[in-house]
C-alpha cells in the first residue's frame, strides 16, 4: 500500500481574523464551527460542532461568518509554502493536503527532516495580525494509505510500516469515510475498524454492495486510499485564454461551465471519473499552478470553484502593494481517473447548498402559494421502501434545521397497525440494500407468480418454495422469469403481538431485462419496486 503525508491546517480559518488572546469567538459555515479563537478553545468548544453545541459550552461565545477572500489569500500563502518543500503536494480544500511519500524521500531520506522541513516553511509565513503558525497550529501524519495518514495526524504520528494495520483496527470506524455505510456499521454496534474486517465479506457484500467491498479492502489494507488511479489515455486539457487581462473573473469561470462539463460527461460515459487535476492560471504580473484532490469525483461546478478559489488567492496577494490588474488565462488538465461506482444524487444534484436559480424559484413558489407551502424531499432510513422519503418545509431546510414533516404514507395493505416509531438511528432490519430501485410502488399492486404448470409459488415459514417461480401476472400483463434470487424471509417487531410482519421478498429477472422485487404475505404476491 502506499504510504502517504498528511497535513492539517485545522483551524487555519481562524487566522482570518485577528483575535486576541482573551477573545472567545468562532466562524460558522453551515451551522457548523469552523474556526475557533483561543479563549474559545479553552472554553470547551472544538471544531465540528454545531452552533447550539458550542452556545451550551459557552454561552457569550461571539460568531463571525466565513471570509472567503481572507481565506484565499491564507490558503494561497499556504500552497507556497508546501510548494517550496515539494511541488507533489495536492490539496484536498483550503486546510488540508497529502502528499505521496515516495515523491520526495529520495531527497529527505528521513521522515523528521521531511516533517522540519514543512514545520519550518509553515512557520516562516506572516498571518494576519502578525501572528505565525506555531507547531500547535499544523497537524502531520504519516502512514499506510491516506485513510491511516489522516488519523496519524491528529496526533502527529509516524506509522511504521509493521504497526499500520494494528494502528488502522484501533481507529473509530468513522475514519473510514462519512457515508450510509458507515452510519449503518455504527448503527449494528461495528465501532472499529478492527471489528469491521472481522466480519464475514460476503455477509458485507450482500449488505452493502461495492461500497462495503471498498471500504473492506481499505480496511484490511489490500486496497490503497485514495483507489489507484490512471491517467486519462490522452491527457484531457481545458484552457481559456482572454483577449486582454480581465480583473472580474468569476462570470468568464462560470461561463465556461459548459465547456467543462463536456469533458467531464465524456469521462462518465467511458464509466470514469476524474479524482485529481491540476489547474494553471497565468496572470499580467504572476502564474499559479496547484493540484487538487477529490477522492469522490470533480464535476464541472465543483473544478470552475477551485478556480475561482484559486484566482482569489492570486487577486489579494497583490492587494495594497502592486496592484490586481487580471488574469490573461487558465489550463485544467486531468490528472487521474478512476471507475465510477456511482453516486446517489439528492434533488439539487449534491449535498451542498441548492444552486441560485433553485433558490429563487422556491422563493417565488413560496410568495404565490403562502408560507410553508413549498417542501422539499429527503431520503432517511426505513424498514420499508415507500417510508424512505420524507418532506421538511422549504424555510427549514435552507436554515439547516432537523424538523421534518411527519406525513401519514401509504401502506403495503398487509400492515396490522400503523407504524409510528421512526428513530432514525434504527438499525432497520429487514430493509432492502443499496442501490435503491428507481421506482418504488405506494399502493403495491397485487401480481401472481406461477410455475410453468400455472400453479401459484407459495413461501413456507422456513423460506422455501415447492415450485420454481417461471411467471408474473402484472395488471399490464404476463412476463417470462429467466432469473431470481431469494426468496429472503423478514420478520419485523417480533415483540409486539399488534405489529408483528412475517412476509418474503423474491427478486426476479424478467425477459424483457427488467428486474423487479416482489413481496409475499398470507398467500398473496405484491408488486414492491423496480430496477432499471
Amino acid at each position: 500500500m502506499e504510504r502517504f503525508v498528511y497535513l492539517e491546517l485545522s483551524n487555519l480559518l481562524a487566522m482570518c481574523y485577528e483575535w486576541g488572546e482573551k477573545d472567545v469567538c468562532a466562524i460558522l459555515s453551515e451551522r457548523k464551527v469552523v474556526g475557533l479563537s483561543k479563549g474559545a478553545l479553552a472554553g470547551g468548544v472544538v471544531l465540528g460542532m454545531s452552533q447550539s453545541q458550542a452556545m451550551s459550552h459557552l454561552h457569550h461565545l461571539e460568531f463571525y461568518p466565513r471570509d472567503v477572500k481572507k481565506e484565499a489569500k491564507i490558503a494561497s500563502a499556504v500552497a507556497n509554502a508546501l510548494d517550496s518543500v515539494s511541488p507533489y503536494f495536492r490539496y484536498l480544500d483550503t486546510t488540508s493536503a497529502y502528499l505521496p511519500y515516495r515523491a520526495v524521500m529520495r531527497y529527505f531520506k528521513e521522515s523528521i527532516a521531511l516533517i522540519s522541513s514543512i514545520r519550518e516553511a509553515l512557520s516562516l509565513l506572516d498571518m494576519p495580525g502578525g501572528r505565525r503558525l506555531d507547531d500547535d497550529d499544523v497537524f502531520i501524519g504519516i502512514a499506510d494509505g491516506l485513510v491511516a495518514a489522516k488519523a496519524a495526524s491528529l496526533q502527529n504520528l509516524v506509522i511504521p510500516h509493521d504497526a499500520n494495520q494494528r494502528f488502522l483496527e484501533s481507529l473509530p470506524v468513522t475514519v473510514l469515510g462519512d457515508d450510509d455505510v458507515v452510519e449503518t456499521l455504527i448503527r449494528l454496534g461495528i465501532g472499529t475498524v478492527g471489528d469491521f474486517i472481522n466480519m464475514n465479506l460476503a455477509d458485507i457484500s450482500a449488505r452493502f454492495g461495492v461500497r462495503g467491498i471498498e471500504l473492506f479492502e481499505t480496511a484490511r489494507g489490500s486496497r490503497a486510499s485514495p483507489p489507484g488511479c490512471t491517467p486519462p489515455s490522452k491527457g484531457v486539457k481545458v484552457s481559456f485564454t482572454a483577449e486582454f487581462p480581465l480583473v472580474g473573473y468569476d462570470q468568464v469561470v462560470l461561463s465556461q461551465i459548459p465547456k467543462l462539463a463536456e469533458e467531464v460527461e465524456k469521462l462518465r460515459n467511458a464509466g470514469l471519473i476524474v479524482t485529481s487535476l491540476e489547474i494553471s492560471i497565468s496572470a499580467s504580473r504572476s502564474d499559479s499552478r496547484r493540484s487538487w484532490s477529490l477522492f469522490s469525483g470533480f464535476d464541472e461546478r465543483s473544478i470552475a470553484d477551485r478556480i475561482i478559489w484559486q484566482l482569489q488567492g492570486m487577486e489579494e496577494h497583490f492587494e495594497g502593494s502592486s496592484g490586481w490588474d487580471g488574469v490573461n488565462g487558465w489550463q485544467v488538465e486531468f490528472l487521474d481517473v478512476v471507475d465510477d461506482a456511482g453516486i446517489q444524487m439528492d434533488l439539487f444534484g449534491s449535498a451542498k447548498a441548492p444552486p441560485g436559480m433553485t433558490i429563487r424559484a422556491a422563493m417565488r413558489a413560496e410568495t404565490i402559494l403562502g408560507v410553508n407551502s413549498v417542501c422539499v424531499p429527503y431520503v432517511e432510513s426505513a424498514r420499508s421502501l415507500t417510508d424512505t422519503v420524507g418532506f421538511s418545509f422549504w424555510q427549514e431546510f435552507l436554515q439547516g434545521f432537523s424538523f421534518r414533516l411527519k406525513n401519514h404514507r401509504g401502506g403495503s395493505g398487509f400492515h396490522s397497525g400503523p407504524v409510528n416509531q421512526r428513530a432514525s438511528n434504527s438499525p432497520w432490519p429487514g430493509s432492502i440494500p443499496n442501490p435503491p430501485p428507481a421506482r418504488v410502488f405506494r399502493d403495491r399492486p397485487i401480481v401472481e407468480v406461477t410455475s410453468l404448470t400455472g400453479e401459484v409459488v407459495r413461501v413456507n415459514r422456513r423460506g422455501g418454495m415447492g415450485l420454481s417461480p417461471s411467471v408474473v401476472k402484472f395488471p399490464w400483463g404476463k412476463r417470462t422469469i429467466e432469473d431470481f434470487l431469494g426468496p429472503w424471509l423478514v420478520h419485523q417487531r417480533w415483540w409486539d403481538e399488534d405489529q408483528e410482519q412475517r412476509f418474503a421478498r423474491l427478486l426476479v429477472l424478467l425477459g424483457d431485462g427488467t428486474a423487479h422485487i416482489l413481496l409475499t404475505h398470507e398467500g398473496l404476491w405484491y408488486l414492491e419496486a423496480s430496477y432499471d
